[in-house]
């Protein structure tokens, strides 16, 4: 008698109601395990299938259910490890990070709001700002006791010359002379709101707008 695998092909019905129903057609280990059961119920009883092909199928089965459980199990550390990583991130709200760009955004008679980390107790401190074709616009100079941290900056959003200029964006840079007498460039930093899971990845919500861990560039401390 030629026998059939259930795991590869079909099997006949005596009736409909024997038939296993699959409108996905996706089968699973269940799936498989009626076809087989039922693959035995209809076999010639004058010849029924040896017992060297019946283990074959039982073991066929016994690897599809090893190989279910492997990817639930796999999936259920991906959301562990998503939770563990929303946990973590957590942990950030309130550092500053540097998201590889140096610009701020002018939001008209508001002006913008920028700053830096600064990674040593310093007594100078000179930043200005530039258009998107390179021009300084503005600049000032702080000089006072900063502390080694984040250090914020509200500019007004006017140029040199007390001009209000038009929203958008502009390149910021600073710099400072440290005790050694050498000039130490510093990036924009921004600091970190808040986090939000979505789609099992944490993301951090930086100047009202939320980037991915792997696009932050540098996280100070």
């Amino acid at each position: 008698m030629a026998t059939i695998n259930p795991l590869t092909s079909s099997v006949p019905f005596a009736n409909a109601s024997d038939r296993v129903e699959n409108p996905k057609g996706k089968l699973q280990k269940d799936d498989f395990l009626k076809l087989f059961l039922k693959e035995l119920q209809y076999q010639d009883p004058t010849e029924p299938m040896d017992n060297e092909k019946i283990l074959t199928q039982t073991s066929q089965l016994a690897t599809l259910e090893a190989q279910e459980n492997l990817k639930t199990s796999l999936e259920n550390m991906v959301s562990s490890f998503a939770a563990s990583s929303a946990f973590g991130a957590s942990n950030l709200i309130g550092r500053p990070v540097y998201l590889g760009d140096n610009l701020t955004t002018v939001k008209g008679s508001l002006g913008s709001d920028f700053g830096f980390y600064i990674p040593e107790n310093i007594t100078n401190l000179t930043y200005r700002l530039k258009d998107d074709k390179g021009a300084e616009i503005y600049s000032n100079s702080v000089t006072e006791n900063i502390d080694e941290g984040y250090f914020p900056i509200h500019w007004n959003g006017k140029d040199k010359n007390g001009k209000q200029l038009t929203s958008g964006n502009y390149t910021v840079e600073a710099y400072y002379t440290n005790a050694n007498g050498q000039s130490v460039n510093l990036n924009k930093a921004d600091l970190i709101e808040s986090v939000q899971v979505s789609d099992g990845e944490a993301k951090l919500k930086v100047n009202n707008k939320y980037v991915a861990m792997k696009d932050i560039k540098e996280i100070y401390k």
